[in-house]
């Protein structure tokens, strides 16, 4: 019946955000890196490879990245175009970047995990999880082994590169959106605020949806919201307890992905992941530290705008760890765009060039 499978439905996700909650709790308590979204990784990752009733139907993503768009174009100050022309050279850098790593990790997944040339092409892209795993289905590569390869580089990327950046080079411990003395909570948040923050979600959707943009619900929100901050029509605050939601809520998400999947099947896939996040990662921190030489901007800052770990996932990571949003959003925007635009037109070459793809 409808109603037993809305009940369902409903009952899953609330179990889901319940155990997610939990792990951010308590990985908070234990004061461990980025506790909130982390806690709520590990949690949700082992309910579901336990076959505990969890999931995150597809409804709520929509709505989740509208209020991380929202946080995200906040994190854009209005000085912002001013520093903006500083970022030409990182941003000119992501494209060598993409081409090198994207061809190492293609490399990586073909010949040394075996798989075949258009599976380890769309595995290797260091794109959008979904993106990937529609283009790589359409081109007759397996679209489970592409979603669950990407699902686990998300995973790896965020757990390394904010616990790395947080145990080793930021001081205290963050992911909360800042230290306690200068976060703004939602006890503080007024009705004009509220109304701000509202009328950003819903103008971006629409604006996205308009636009045709890729990631309406993410992206449409990011731009309204930024084009507010930057102009100073409005400098609305986050609240603390929203940040923390909206990284348990994402974080959630990311563990759900692995329902239905075996402790061995995704350690197995977390194993051959590893090889290419190594090669991710160690070609970010090159790249990184290169450019941070020619232009002077913080290292730190450059590893989250390179690392591939998704636009909303990195961009939370900034705003948690109190980095430059703007620029680590729109290094990873920039990225899902050149993935999105260059990938097929790339693989069509290779197709051609050997018909048989392998």
């Amino acid at each position: 019946m409808p109603v037993t499978s809305g009940l369902q439905i409903s009952a899953r996700l609330f179990l889901a955000v319940l155990c997610g909650a939990t792990g951010g709790l308590i990985f908070n308590l234990l004061h461990l890196p980025l506790p909130w979204m982390l806690g709520a990784i590990t949690a949700s990752t082992i309910a579901a490879l336990a076959r505990m009733p969890v999931g995150t139907p597809r409804w709520v993503r929509p709505p989740l990245s509208a209020v991380i768009g929202t946080l995200l174009g906040a994190g854009f100050p209005s000085d912002v175009l001013l520093r903006a022309s500083d970022w030409i050279l990182p941003l000119a850098g992501l494209a060598v970047f993409m081409l090198t790593a994207g061809a190492a990790c293609v490399w990586y997944f073909h010949r040394v995990c075996g798989y075949d040339f258009k599976t380890a092409y769309f595995c290797g892209m260091p794109g959008g999880l979904i993106e990937m795993t529609l283009l790589g289905e359409a081109k007759g590569a397996d679209p489970q082994r592409i979603a669950l390869i990407h699902s686990a580089r998300i995973l790896l990327v965020v757990f390394i590169v904010s616990g790395v950046i947080q145990l080793f080079f930021v001081e205290g411990q963050l992911g909360s959106g800042g230290p306690d003395d200068e976060v703004f909570r939602i006890s503080d948040l007024s009705w004009q605020t509220a109304i701000w923050m509202t009328g950003t979600c819903v103008a971006g959707v629409a604006l996205g949806h308009y636009l045709k943009l890729p990631a309406a619900f993410l992206l449409g929100p990011m731009l309204v919201s930024a084009t507010l901050h930057i102009s100073d029509l409005s400098d609305f605050e986050i609240p603390r307890e929203l940040v923390i939601a909206a990284q348990v809520g994402l974080g959630t998400t990311i563990g759900c992905r692995f329902f239905g999947q075996t402790f061995r099947q995704v350690g197995k896939t977390l194993v051959l992941c590893l090889g290419s996040t190594v090669i991710l990662l160690s070609m970010t921190v090159f790249f990184a530290w290169i450019l941070h030489l020619l232009t002077g901007i913080n290292v730190l800052l450059l590893v989250l705008a390179y690392s591939p770990g998704g636009l909303a996932e990195m961009g939370l990571v900034a705003l948690a760890l109190n980095f430059d949003t703007a620029l680590v959003a729109c290094h990873h925007l920039v990225r899902v765009v050149l993935v999105g635009i260059t990938a097929g037109y790339i693989f069509r070459w290779f197709d051609r060039d050997d018909g048989s793809g392998a």
